[in-house]
Order: structure tokens, then sequence, then C-alpha cells
């Protein structure tokens, strides 16, 4: 699926302002954000677990992050949630 570019008003030295997320990456952001655990996520999105998995994953790595509290810190700086 075609990647959605969101432009990021911050500082132009951090990596992450550069990062192409997916329309369904921002919206399982949204649910993080929110406090959401992965079954819920699923449930909310109507995907399995699996998948909600595998979309953390990728923003985990588009990030750079390690973890749900650092992707969504990096997320609300780069201006994508």
């Amino acid at each position: 699926s075609p990647a959605t570019h969101v432009e990021a008003d911050v500082d132009s030295s951090l990596s992450v302002s550069d990062t192409c997320l997916t329309a369904r990456e921002i919206e399982v952001l949204i649910y993080l954000q929110a406090g959401c655990s992965n079954e819920v996520i699923a449930a909310k999105m109507c995907f399995s677990v699996a998948t909600v998995k595998y979309h953390l994953g990728h923003i985990f790595k588009k990030l750079s992050v390690k973890n749900r509290t650092q992707a969504v810190v990096a997320a609300r700086q780069a201006g994508f949630i």
C-alpha cells in the first residue's frame, strides 16, 4: 500500500522527520497513544494481533525506537500524531 508522508514541523536534524509512515501505521500509533493493548488495537482495526505486531515492528524500525512508549514520543515529536 502506498505510504503517506506527513510533513513534520520539527528540527530538520531529526531523521524521524523524513520517515514515511503508512496510514495504518499512523492509526496504530493513535491507538498506542490512547494506551490500547495489541488485542484492543486488533479489534478496533479488524486485524489479527499478529498483524498489529507486524505494524508495530515496522513503526519501531522506522522511528528507530525499541518500545511503545518511545514510539509514541517519537511520533508526537515528528508531528505524526
